[in-house]
């Protein structure tokens, strides 16, 4: 990070030239802590910021750790800029942060081997697997052999900051996690911001979608904001696993919104097009500054 003189907040730069794009690119935000040689300025509350100007470049990678009931640090993302620039090789990234996947024999409080979370998807019944797909801002859908649709969906349609569910039964996969971004300037996105739902294997639910709630400016780019459910897969007709429901998007206080930004919140799509087990549509709202109430967008991709 840089503070130059007479500048209140530093600026921050996140590069990984000519690192490749391993695994080990990845900077997870821990409260006072140093990972991969970067130390965390924060804010006191383990957020990251404020910053004045922040750019992650070069494939270079941003997120939060993973949710589990015994996580340490937090398990969302609040960064806090003037302004923020994320090149076309980077991104910030919350996939498969969110509430954990089901796992069979283990009951996380929704039964045993559903998964984790207000949403979590239903395990397998009658003898075969075929888990449900969690639910978030959209619901999960269920399996081959498990029709029980999961339509409890939550979190704010405008403060969205919730994880998504965990996908239910075996090969399932988690939800997505969360990112809030506050900029009192522009957000230059060539890059991705996503907080999609983990892709599930054969007979397993998916994650559901989690949340992404940007407050900037003006945006543009040619990037993208993703917050969509995952996908699940085949497997023999009897076991396949449902996908999961899309999770939220929310984009306030801007001025202007230029560019080809691709902004989605879909239900994940299953494999072999069997769209009778695909997710429910998240929700993306939009509220430009002095706009009161959000234009609600529900997008499923045909």
């Amino acid at each position: 990070s840089l503070l130059p003189s007479g500048q209140t907040n530093p600026d921050l730069l996140l590069d990984n030239a000519d690192r490749g794009t391993s695994s080990y690119n990845t900077i997870t935000v821990l409260p006072t802590a140093t990972v991969s040689g970067f130390a965390a300025y924060t804010d006191g509350a383990g957020n990251p910021g404020p910053f004045n100007a922040v750019t992650i470049q070069n494939a270079a990678r941003l997120g939060h750790q993973a949710y589990s009931t015994s996580a340490t640090h937090n398990t969302r993302l609040v960064l806090t800029a003037a302004t923020l620039t994320v090149a076309a090789d980077a991104s910030i990234d919350a996939a498969s942060l969110g509430y954990r996947a089901g796992v069979s024999g283990v009951d996380w409080g929704n039964g045993s081997g559903a998964g984790e979370g207000p949403g979590g998807g239903y395990p397998t019944s009658g003898g075969y697997y075929a888990g449900n797909g969690a639910a978030h801002g959209g619901s999960g859908a269920g399996g081959n052999n498990n029709n029980r649709i999961q339509y409890t969906t939550y979190g704010s349609l405008i403060n969205p900051i919730t994880l998504g569910s965990g996908g239910g039964d075996i090969n399932a996969s988690n939800g997505g996690g969360a990112i809030r971004i506050i900029l009192t300037g522009e957000l230059t996105l060539n890059g991705g911001i996503g907080a999609w739902g983990g892709s599930a294997g054969s007979a397993g639910g998916a994650g559901a979608g989690g949340s992404v709630w940007i407050t900037a400016a003006s945006l543009s780019g040619t990037g993208s904001v993703t917050a969509n459910g995952g996908p699940c897969s085949g497997g023999s007709y009897s076991s396949q696993g449902g996908c999961g429901g899309g999770g939220r998007i929310a984009i306030d206080g801007y001025a202007s919104l230029a560019g080809t930004i691709s902004l989605l919140a879909r239900g994940g799509q299953h494999a072999t097009d069997r769209s009778s087990e695909n997710g429910g549509a998240g929700t993306l709202a939009l509220t430009p500054s002095g706009q009161a109430l959000p234009n609600l967008i529900l997008d499923d991709g045909g």
